[in-house]
């Protein structure tokens, strides 16, 4: 969870409070105020929901690895909690760039959007690494949860790291991508790892991050 949205809850929190005996209740639930929602919104929702549907229907078929297919009780039968410690995902290395990946889709304004998605065969959650460093001044990459649609970003060049730049986490075995730029050729990307989490995700979160998490570290905090 970005660290702009975690400020705004706790700001939020507070308010409700102080406002206690001034709000309309409910069985004790306090409605925020309409700005406020907004705020909430903007920030869970940087990308139209609805806008991001669209675009994901212009996305091509997932490009898919079958590493892990089938081997998830494996896996588990393998990675026996340890110490209070509990293994939830595995990872491994591919090579695939951007044109492997990526389609076209239809222009949002003066940016032209460019869709993709990989897929880790029977993953309970996916997470994707990258290298940003061929990205262009205007180029935005942005990881999209395609069942429930959510835009986690923008990742710019200056994001990138030389050991690669880890995603947020999605539920389930495909992410999606979708690259936007002012440029008229599609942006330099390449993909460079795949974590495929053989446990469900709900057990590698606590119940304070609920939502795939927006931070470049394995999503167990």
């Amino acid at each position: 969870m970005s660290s702009r949205l975690g400020y705004l809850l706790a700001v939020l929190i507070p308010i409700t409070m102080v406002g206690h005996a001034g709000v309309v209740e409910t069985d004790h639930a306090t409605v925020p105020p309409i700005r406020v929602r907004n705020m909430l919104d903007t920030l869970l929702h940087p990308i139209d929901p609805g806008t991001l549907k669209a675009h994901l229907e212009e996305a091509p078929s997932p490009v898919e690895f079958d590493m892990f297919a089938g081997d998830n009780s494996t896996l588990e039968r393998l990675n026996p909690p340890k110490g209070g410690a509990l293994a939830v995902a595995s990872g491994y290395s591919v090579e695939v760039d951007a044109g492997e990946v990526f389609a076209p889709a239809p222009a949002d304004g003066s940016r032209n959007i460019y869709m993709g998605a990989v897929k880790s065969t029977d993953a309970l959650a996916l997470r994707v690494q990258v290298r940003l460093d061929g990205l262009g001044d205007s180029d935005e990459l942005w990881c999209v949860d395609p069942d429930h649609p959510r835009a986690f970003g923008p990742y710019r060049r200056e994001d990138d790291d030389p050991d690669g730049v880890w995603l947020p986490t999605i539920e389930g075995d495909t992410v999606a991508l979708m690259l936007r730029t002012a440029d008229d050729s599609l942006p330099k990307l390449e993909i460079t790892a795949l974590s495929h989490f053989f446990r469900p995700l709900r057990q590698a979160v606590t119940a304070k991050s609920l939502l795939p998490c927006h931070v470049n570290v394995a999503c167990i905090e």
